[in-house]
């Protein structure tokens, strides 16, 4: 009788906190499904504690015009994503832009007839240095 009663208190507390554990499973799903992000091409550094992409953003998201490229830098330990940070923009199409990687902490950033509209960090993040090859014909 008392193991009833015990199983009986379990389900009362546990289902309204499955329930809404599924719901934040459905929705993590339908979140990342009607994700305004695409990734288009994606680099590891030599050391494998970065990762730089292209990312093609479309909405409010970008630089300032409703359809954005960004390079995204993440920082990664063992797998798991520590950081992330956004050296350049440029309101246009992610083909004008080229990245790859100097050395393991230097990251170097080309843009084709970018025609100066982007935007660009003139700054280092922890030890990742950022060069850039901009308005090349």
């Amino acid at each position: 009788m008392a193991n009833q009663r015990l199983l009986k208190l379990c389900l009362r507390v546990m289902l309204p906190l499955l329930t809404l554990g599924g719901f934040g499973a459905v929705w993590g799903l339908v979140r990342v499904a009607a994700s305004d992000q695409v990734v288009e091409d994606a680099v590891w550094s030599p050391g494998g504690h970065y990762r730089a992409g292209i990312v093609q953003v479309y909405g409010s998201n970008g630089c300032g015009a409703s359809n954005s490229s960004v390079v995204l830098v993440e920082r990664r330990s063992f797998f798991i994503r520590t950081g992330q940070f956004v050296p350049f923009c440029l309101d246009g199409p992610s083909s004008k832009i080229a990245i790859h990687w100097q050395d393991a902490r230097t990251l170097a950033i080309e843009c084709n007839q970018c025609n100066q509209s982007y935007v660009f960090t003139d700054q280092d993040w922890g030890k990742l240095h950022f060069v850039y090859d901009l308005d090349r014909p």
